[in-house]
This record gives structure tokens, C-alpha cells and sequence, in this order.
């Protein structure tokens, strides 16, 4: 009985000092850092920010927005410690392990897994809604009229296969096979286009806004502003993905506890501005919850802009499907 409670306990012990592994080292600090911003900017940033603005915060919302990126950092600088420690692959799994024991390891690992699967298909089903709404949902027609169609399925069934969605992983996971030498180059152009999305919206929003929608700056109470915070918090998840990439980084000891603070620092300014961006341009109580930017944009003096909206939204949810799958693959 001993023996087996103290297995439960054991320590996995890496030799820190050396940096030899089976993978390439092919990241340098620009790809970690583009690749926790992917792993962070998603299609919760375009609904959580209209939900939290109009229900919690008002035009406060970039308070809210400071307050979780400050909690984040706080996880951040503790990744970012460890990965200065333990060069070595697989993030929080491997920092418990070689820490505290191979228990605790094991359920971190197991619900990071479960996690991140769970959040790869939330972003290929947001990633196909998003695609077939741009083809006014000519594809999701074409899929219940001449392939199948179940009309009598219950919640949580659809009543027709998501076809694009599982299209869109069988993409990723090939694109996977080519190596993340190869594969980087994808999702730094996703991310990259996902950044300037973020820049239009926060420098159009105050060329077309209003001032005065900032007369009521906090018009709700105080305690609104940490419930709004706690809801952004999803929005941020995704910080510690150079640390899962530490073995394909180039000296690691230096570059991923960069990559990992910078990039949730750019993340925080890029948030912070299309929410302040969204409240000055319309009125907060007048957001609508479900396609707040877009939604917001076509009541602008550029209707047009809400397409850019939309396509930002589908170029997101592929960026970060692209890196979600990758953290599960180096977890696994």
C-alpha cells in the first residue's frame, strides 16, 4: 500500500540541461508569439465582448478586460517561469509532474485533453456557421435537401451532419502531418489577418462612433465589472501555447516565457480597443448579443464593413481550430 500511494506521488525528473529532442527546432520568438495569440483570438472575442458590454459593463468593458488580463499574467509569468525551468514538451502536464507528482499530472493532463477537444469542436462548428452564413446558408440547404437530413432529432443532436465542420479538422489534422516547420506558415497568416481585423475594428469604431454613447461610462454596478471579467476569461484561454511548443522552439529557456507574456500583452490591447471601439460606436444597449460587430457595423456610415467582420470571424476560428489541434497532438 505504501509503495502504491507513493507512486502516486512520484516525480518525473528531466535532465534540464539538455536540450537534445527528437523534434526540429523551427520557432523562433515571432512564430511562439503568433502562435499564443492564435491560440487565444477565436470566435469568443466577437460574441463575449457584445454579451459582456450590453448585459454587464456598458462602455466599461475595457476595465473588465484589464482586470482578466491581469489574472492571465498571473498564469503567464507562472508558465513562463516554468518553462525557463523544464525545456521540455507538454505545458502544465510536465510542469506538475516533475513539480508535485505524477497523480495530480495525470488529471491536469486528462481534462487539458478533454478541454481542448471539447473547445476544437466548439471552433469547427462556429468555423462552418460562420462559413455557410457568408453563402447566406446555401450549404447547410444543400447538405438537409440532397444528402440527409434528420428532422425529428432532439438537443444535443443537429438535425443535419455538419459536413464542413468535419471537413475543416480532417484539413487541420493534415495540415498537422506536414509539420509544424511547414504548417507555421498557415497559422501565422491566419493570426496575422485576425490582428488587423482587431486594429480595423478598434480604429473605425471611433472614426464612425459617437462620443456621447460614452456619457454613461459604468452604468452598472461595480461588482458587474468582475462578473463581465469572469466571462472574458474564455476569451484568453489559449495564453500558455508556447509553452506545449517548447520543444520546437529555438533556446527555449529565453523565447517562450517572451512569447508567452508578449503575446498576452498584444491580446489585452487588441481586446481592450474593439471593446472600447464597439461601445463608442453604438450605444451599448443597443449591441446585439449574438453578431455584435457586425450587427453594429451595418447601423455605421459603413454598412460594408460588416462582411470584414464576418470573414474575420471565419479566418479566427480556423487559426484557432489550427493551434488548438496542434496543443492536443503535443499534449497527447
Amino acid at each position: 500500500m505504501k509503495i502504491f500511494f507513493r507512486n502516486l506521488f512520484r516525480k518525473k525528473h528531466c535532465v534540464i540541461d539538455d536540450l537534445n529532442t527528437p523534434l526540429l527546432r523551427c520557432l523562433n520568438l515571432f512564430d511562439l508569439i503568433l502562435l499564443s495569440v492564435s491560440g487565444m483570438i477565436g470566435s469568443g472575442i466577437y460574441v463575449l465582448t457584445g454579451v459582456v458590454a450590453k448585459d454587464l459593463t456598458g462602455p466599461a468593458i475595457i476595465i473588465s478586460n484589464l482586470l482578466t488580463s491581469l489574472v492571465c499574467l498571473f498564469g503567464a509569468l507562472c508558465y513562463a517561469e516554468f518553462a525557463a525551468r523544464i525545456p521540455r514538451a507538454g505545458s502544465s502536464y510536465i510542469f506538475i509532474y516533475e513539480s508535485i507528482g505524477e497523480l495530480l499530472a495525470f488529471l491536469v493532463g486528462f481534462t487539458s485533453i478533454v478541454g481542448g477537444l471539447t473547445g476544437l469542436g466548439v471552433s469547427a462548428r462556429v468555423w462552418s456557421a460562420y462559413f455557410d452564413a457568408l453563402f447566406k446558408n446555401k450549404i447547410s440547404s444543400f447538405i438537409t435537401e440532397h444528402i440527409i437530413h434528420w428532422p425529428n432529432a432532439q438537443a444535443p443532436f443537429t438535425k443535419y451532419p455538419d459536413l464542413l465542420a468535419f471537413g475543416v479538422t480532417i484539413f487541420i489534422i493534415l495540415a498537422m502531418f506536414a509539420g509544424l516547420r511547414n504548417s507555421k506558415y498557415l497559422t501565422n497568416s491566419l493570426t496575422v489577418v485576425n490582428m488587423c481585423a482587431l486594429v480595423f475594428i478598434g480604429i473605425t469604431g471611433f472614426i464612425l462612433g459617437d462620443i456621447h454613447n460614452y456619457q454613461s461610462f459604468m452604468p452598472y454596478e461595480v461588482q458587474n465589472l468582475f462578473r463581465g471579467s469572469s466571462l472574458l476569461l474564455y476569451s484568453y484561454i489559449g495564453f500558455e501555447m508556447a509553452t506545449i511548443a517548447i520543444e520546437e522552439a529555438k533556446n527555449p529557456s529565453k523565447t517562450v516565457p517572451q512569447a508567452t507574456v508578449i503575446s498576452l500583452l498584444i491580446v489585452t490591447l487588441l481586446y481592450s480597443l474593439a471593446g472600447a471601439s464597439l461601445t463608442y460606436l453604438i450605444p451599448y444597449k443597443d449591441i446585439n448579443s449574438e453578431s455584435s460587430f457586425a450587427h453594429a457595423y451595418g447601423l455605421s456610415k459603413w454598412p460594408w464593413a460588416r462582411y470584414i467582420i464576418s470573414i474575420a470571424i471565419v479566418f479566427s476560428a480556423g487559426g484557432n481550430l489550427l493551434s488548438g489541434t496542434y496543443g492536443c497532438i503535443r499534449m497527447m
